[in-house]
Order: structure tokens, then C-alpha cells, then sequence
């Protein structure tokens, strides 16, 4: 099974001549460079399947519609109503997987986030779910951290590349 990798600038992102092999989990597929598809209702998934060369048929069901050099990430655990930036909006975006329970904790993993000059690459307030953060490359905070937590619990960091920022974390 493969998902959440990031084919790009390669003369041929990837061939396919085996069986059972599976270019998505159901929920989100990978990055291709090349892909054509569209997003319509703009959820950062491809509308459209991609398919891999080669005699194995496979098929990437959920592409990755944009490349993920994010904006910064906020979340407040105890933020309510419309637009909340809370840990259920996070588990609904395609950056976040999990569901903030000790076995199952939320995870931001993977992801490349300039922070743009601002105050916080990912900033986490408020929170008392179990959350990971790991190999993130997080960058450009200059007014600020490139990890920001406040009030936390139950948080893991791990293995992530925090440079250009004023503050690590």
C-alpha cells in the first residue's frame, strides 16, 4: 500500500506490474506530478483517479490534488462553532490522520510548512487529545516558533526540520 508520498520531477513516477498493489488508503492517495485530474469541491483530493503504467492496473483513487507546502497550521482545542480550528476540523483536513486517543493519536506527519513570515508554522493551544507531529520540515517563521504549543497535553515531537524560524520550538 502506498500513500502520502510525493512523486515529482521524475522521468516516470512509478510502474506497476504486480497485483494487490494499492496506491491509496482509502482516504488519500499521493502526490503526482503530473497528474491532470481536477478538485472540484476543492477538498485537496483529486476528483479524478490516476493511473500507474505498467501490466498491474493500478489505480490511485484519492490523489493528492496540491503539493504540500502549507500555510501554517493552527489548532484550538477548545474552540467551538463555525470555522473552529479545532481537532475535529484538523482530522477532517488531509494532513491529519488519527483520532486523539492514546492508541490512535492525532498525527501531522510529512508535510513542509512555510511559515511565511508570521508568528508559528503549527501552532496547538488548548489541547488535551494525543497528538504527533513528526518529520515535518517547518520553516520561515521569522516572527515567531516553528513549533508553537500553549496549555498541551499528550503531545509527541518528532524527528521534524525546524530552521529559518525566530524560535525552534
Amino acid at each position: 500500500t502506498f500513500y502520502r508520498n510525493y512523486f515529482i520531477n521524475n522521468d516516470g513516477n512509478a510502474w506497476d506490474d504486480g497485483s494487490d498493489d494499492y496506491w491509496d488508503n482509502d482516504i488519500i492517495g499521493n502526490y503526482w506530478d503530473d497528474y491532470t485530474g481536477s478538485d472540484t469541491d476543492l477538498d485537496g483530493i483529486g476528483d479524478d483517479p490516476y493511473s500507474i503504467s505498467g501490466s498491474g492496473g493500478g489505480i490511485d483513487n484519492y490523489p493528492i490534488w496540491f503539493f504540500y507546502v502549507l500555510n501554517p497550521i493552527f489548532i484550538d482545542g477548545d474552540a467551538t462553532g463555525v470555522g473552529a480550528h479545532n481537532w475535529t476540523w484538523a482530522a477532517n483536513q488531509p494532513w491529519c490522520t488519527g483520532s486523539g486517543t492514546e492508541d490512535d493519536p492525532y498525527v501531522i506527519a510529512n508535510l513542509t510548512i512555510d511559515g511565511m513570515g508570521s508568528t508559528y508554522c503549527i501552532d496547538i493551544k488548548r489541547s488535551s487529545e494525543y497528538f504527533l507531529i513528526e518529520n515535518c520540515t517547518l520553516f520561515n517563521a521569522t516572527n515567531g516558533w516553528g513549533i508553537h504549543l500553549s496549555h498541551t497535553e499528550y503531545g509527541k515531537i518528532s524527528r521534524n526540520k525546524i530552521f529559518s524560524n525566530d524560535r525552534g520550538i
